[in-house]
């Protein structure tokens, strides 16, 4: 299994390959079928040490990372990048869609509220707030109540 250093880019936000080939599987349907009740999640393997855990037929893309936002950062990339990534679910939403906030907060925005730097599949330049709403709907969650703690 390979350990991956998070990596960041000059702004904060994590850069993966969204080019690598190696991350690209092609799943049947009937594998879909056998694994439907798999997830997506992150466990803490040791000190430091947090795992990607995917579905069976993705097994060999679990990945281990030094930080619970970079793994969970991985496997919302991942899970969007294969034709049958959103055949199952994620584990635990409000904990991977905190991980996407926390990473966007990082991430260094112009005085038109746009990002500096792609995040996920939003390129350089997008508005914050379509990246907000975009966590708000693929978690279905909200923001304001759900991942800002209330003082």
């Amino acid at each position: 299994m390979k350990t991956f250093l998070p990596v960041y880019t000059e702004q904060g936000a994590i850069a993966i390959d969204h080019n690598d080939p190696d991350l690209i599987r092609v799943i049947s349907k009937s594998e879909i079928e056998r694994t439907k009740d798999h997830i997506y999640f992150v466990e803490k393997v040791d000190d430091g040490e947090w795992q990607s855990i995917v579905p069976e037929p993705l097994a060999e893309l679990g990945i281990t990372w030094t930080c619970p936002n970079s793994a969970w950062y991985f496997l919302v990339e991942l899970r969007n990048k294969q034709a049958s990534g959103l055949s199952w679910k994620i584990g635990d939403n409000k904990a991977c869609a905190q991980a996407m906030y926390n990473i966007l907060s990082n991430v260094i925005i112009n005085d038109d509220e746009e990002i500096e730097s792609q995040f996920l599949h939003f390129n350089k330049d997008t508005p914050r707030t379509d990246v907000w709403h975009w966590i708000e709907e693929y978690f279905n969650i909200c923001i304001g109540t759900d991942l800002i703690a209330p003082y």
